[in-house]
């Protein structure tokens, strides 16, 4: 099955991404974890780019323990849409995960 993971922080993002375009993350300091997505197109906004990065503000140290819990959704659940963050609904799919944003793109 090909589900989609959705990510809405209730003001500057609302995005959602097949999960077969999730590529990878990284920590970026001990509460910050980046996940790396194949690009949306985006009518020309920033062309060439490499990555769709999304940022989540974890729990100190709780990097493991989010991408676990990403996984087993993104793997075990019987929903299309399955949601990173949602801060309309209060669903989320690690209860470490604070906040969400994007960066655009990464260069090459």
């Amino acid at each position: 099955m090909n589900n989609f993971l959705y990510i809405d922080n209730n003001s500057t993002l609302k995005v959602m991404y097949p999960s077969v375009s999730f590529k990878g993350s990284s920590p970026t300091s001990d509460t910050t974890l980046e996940l790396y997505f194949t690009p949306l197109p985006e009518e020309g906004r920033a062309p060439g780019k490499d990555n769709d990065i999304v940022e989540l503000t974890i729990v100190t140290n709780k990097h493991k323990e989010v991408l676990q819990d990403i996984v087993h959704s993104i793997f075990y659940s019987d929903d299309y849409l399955i949601a990173i963050f949602d801060s309309v609904l209060g669903v989320k799919a690690s209860t470490h995960i604070s906040a969400v944003a994007r960066t655009a793109s990464s260069e090459p």
